[in-house]
């Protein structure tokens, strides 16, 4: 068990209630291979902060480890207790509403828990750090990365604007698993790095059982009205050549896009042999039911980088 230095300061971060996005009596079971880890996220994007920041600096054992909100275990809990989320415990003059403000650092408490003491708080953040963590040397750099990320309108996982304060948002996919079919073991992996400097999965055999892990506000993990795919042989100028749908299954253990365990809940069994020698790109078409038209995942105002994540190559 890897040891913790401390930081002098009270131990909880936010002072704020035990709150989970979800249970998952899946936590303890860990897969064998991670192909998130081949990914380099853009700097100031989410998943580079989730992948760099969050995860290795806030979700340590008793601090944002699903114990109090913001929860860091998932990519998707993270988003999701941040962005246009309360306050539960504040500084003396009740300076602040929300953890994330979209376009305004100085009004969330995420960044200004990062440069100075609040009175009424724990302290600086973080307050507890694993041996080998390299906040100490780039802490300067990773808060400039939060800074910058919150300026942009702290766009979500997949580049789009954050929704705005008190409406519906919309779906989002935060994980993709792709396995031989009936095989959960051993997931394909991805290749050389290609478009976006970023390897597609490499799919042997022609037919894969592709995972996603999606979330929404009013869906959760199970109560869409539609998940679907579709592919494309170009990226972001999306021509379908073919669909299919994502259903509920057994879950299965895997990586999400920022490297943490987690469970993925929608299976679609997908044929790529009509595409032997080419490179398909896919997208994701999502509803919670809620929302007046479908959403998209990668959309067009997704990063170039996230055409190349959901992408697949056919030997």
């Amino acid at each position: 068990m890897s040891k913790r230095v401390l930081i002098p300061a009270l131990f909880l971060l936010f002072a704020w209630s035990c709150k989970p996005e979800h249970i998952n009596p899946y936590d303890s079971v860990v897969p064998e291979e991670n192909p998130q880890d081949a990914i380099e996220y853009p700097v100031g994007s989410f998943a580079y902060l989730y992948k760099n920041v969050f995860k290795p600096t806030c979700a340590n054992s008793g601090c944002h480890d699903g114990t109090f909100e913001p929860d860091f275990r998932t990519i998707s809990s993270s988003y999701n207790t941040l962005v246009h989320q309360p306050v539960i415990a504040n500084d003396a003059t009740n300076s602040f509403e929300y953890r994330v403000v979209p376009g305004d650092s100085a009004a969330s408490l995420l960044h200004e828990r990062l440069l100075r003491f609040l009175p009424n708080s724990s302290g600086i953040m973080p307050l507890a750090l694993e041996n080998n963590s390299d906040w100490p040397s780039k802490k300067n750099e990773y808060i400039a990365a939060i800074n910058s990320w919150i300026l942009a309108g702290a766009p979500d996982v997949a580049g789009n604007p954050a929704p705005s304060l008190n409406t519906n948002q919309l779906p989002m996919n935060y994980g993709l698993a792709v396995f031989p079919p009936g095989n959960t073991t051993t997931q394909f992996q991805r290749g050389n790095p290609g478009f976006a400097g970023i390897g597609p999965f490499i799919i042997n055999g022609g037919i894969s059982d592709v995972y996603i892990y999606p979330w929404d506000d009013n869906a959760g993990l199970f109560n869409y009205q539609l998940l679907g795919w579709e592919l494309s042989y170009t990226a972001s100028d999306f021509q379908p050549i073919a669909s299919g749908m994502f259903y509920a299954s057994a879950v299965v253990q895997s990586y999400d896009f920022g490297g943490s365990s987690a469970p993925f809940t929608k299976r679609s069994t997908v044929d790529f042999s009509p595409y032997s020698g080419e490179t398909v790109y896919m997208r994701i078409r999502m509803n919670d039911g809620v929302q007046a038209t479908d959403n998209f995942v990668p959309t067009t105002n997704s990063a170039p980088y996230w055409y190349a994540i959901y992408s697949f190559q056919i030997p």
